[in-house]
């Protein structure tokens, strides 16, 4: 019985942990398709996150019983929230954050963000092929008169997101060595997204992720040329700009960039209601997001933990998108403070930490929050996960004592 505990505690804890992320990435993909209408594939889809909840349980109850978790404040409020969405709101979305985030905090992130590149891309890739072959449904959305294919998606935007979602992922993963090749491809299958279905945002953010990572690729060339010409390492003095000081100052200033786009999009929201052409014409740019962002604050209710609501009206989506009102509204007043502080303390944590490119792919992550309710879902979001790589006392407290079971 030992041994079967350390082989599979122990020995492969990370394959189980990396497999499990990677059935839950990949399920986060097919239950947005049509594949999950299909009575027996939803069925199995549950039974499979039923089965990566047992999984994950054994892990953090076996983490705390050995001490290699320690319950910090963090974990506490975290723990409430992710409690009562599941109960009121019948959510798990900030219940499989946190066991992630504490199963893996000993893992390296580039090799769970390239996990979940994968997952995301076999995904993708996996729906949009039955769709063209026929086997799933394809199916068609409507802007105004324009026809928006949906590749077996359940809405026109998902193909385009998903693979946003695959080249930050990628690219993040890659960094400097990606090649010119993989960019070219990312640029054309983009457009040919784009075409097929009018998803503006997707194809924007993903043209600013290419662009990014060709001037991340030139400047690498351009250091390198200047190490060879010096014949030795470019190294500088500590300059004013990277001082301590200012970086904590820049890192405070960073932080507050989330605040900021929410607050605007709340500003847009409230004025609204006055009807301007400007703000009409904004609301047609953010198809309609800031109309039902106000209804909703007009007609629901604001709870401390959310509920299960209907967000349709004769036949017609009337849902909020950005992503921490949708979590205002639907998981609560609590989680949505809960989920605005974890956010704000990464980006402060990222910028503190000097990892630039990790603020980059949160800043474009934010850049879709406004507009879209995955912000806060690991399954879309894995940045979320970064916590593990910028030692975060305040989520998971002093180094302790780590297991070590086996003789």
């Amino acid at each position: 019985m030992k041994r079967v505990f350390d082989v599979i505690y122990v020995e492969h804890r990370k394959k189980f942990l990396f497999v499990s992320l990677f059935i839950y990435c990949l399920i986060g993909v097919l239950r947005t398709s049509v594949i999950n209408e299909i009575q027996v594939c939803s069925v199995l889809l549950n039974v499979l996150l039923i089965l990566i909840a047992v999984i994950l349980c054994f892990y953090l109850f076996f983490d705390v019983i050995f001490r290699k978790i320690k319950i910090t404040p963090f974990l506490i409020i975290g723990g409430l929230c992710a409690f009562c969405s599941l109960i009121f709101a019948r959510n798990s979305i900030i219940c499989f954050f946190i066991a992630f985030l504490f199963s893996l905090k000993d893992e390296d992130f580039n090799e769970i963000v390239k996990i979940v590149s994968l997952a995301l891309f076999i995904g993708l890739v996996l729906v949009v092929f039955l769709s063209l072959i026929g086997c799933i449904e394809s199916g068609v959305g409507h802007r105004g008169e324009q026809v928006r294919l949906k590749f077996g998606f359940v809405s026109a935007t998902q193909s385009s997101i998903f693979f946003f979602l695959v080249c930050l992922t990628y690219n993040y993963f890659k960094k400097e060595k990606i090649s010119y090749f993989v960019l070219l491809f990312e640029f054309i299958v983009n457009l040919a997204i784009y075409y097929f279905t009018d998803t503006r945002t997707g194809f924007a953010l993903t043209l600013v992720i290419i662009f990014t990572s060709i001037i991340l690729k030139l400047y690498a060339l351009f250091k390198e040329k200047k190490i060879i010409k010096g014949g030795q390492d470019c190294k500088t003095n500590e300059s004013l700009t990277c001082s301590d000081k200012v970086n904590k100052i820049c890192s405070v200033i960073f932080a507050l960039v989330p605040v900021l786009m929410v607050s605007a999009f709340g500003l847009l929201v409230y004025l609204y209601q006055f009807q301007s052409d400007f703000i009409i014409k904004i609301n047609g740019i953010l198809s309609n997001r800031l109309n039902l962002t106000y209804q909703a604050f007009l007609d629901r209710p604001l709870t401390l933990f959310g509920g299960v609501y209907s967000w349709e009206q004769n036949g017609q989506y009337i849902g909020v998108d950005s992503a921490i009102y949708y979590y205002l509204f639907n998981w609560g007043i609590i989680p949505a403070i809960f989920i605005m502080t974890v956010i704000t303390y990464l980006f402060y944590k990222a910028f503190r930490g000097r990892q630039y490119l990790l603020c980059f792919a949160l800043l474009i992550m934010m850049c879709d929050g406004i507009i879209d309710r995955t912000l806060f879902d690991i399954r879309y979001n894995v940045f979320l996960l970064s916590f593990i790589s910028l030692d975060s006392r305040l989520i998971f407290g002093e180094q302790v004592q780590t297991y070590n079971y086996l003789i």
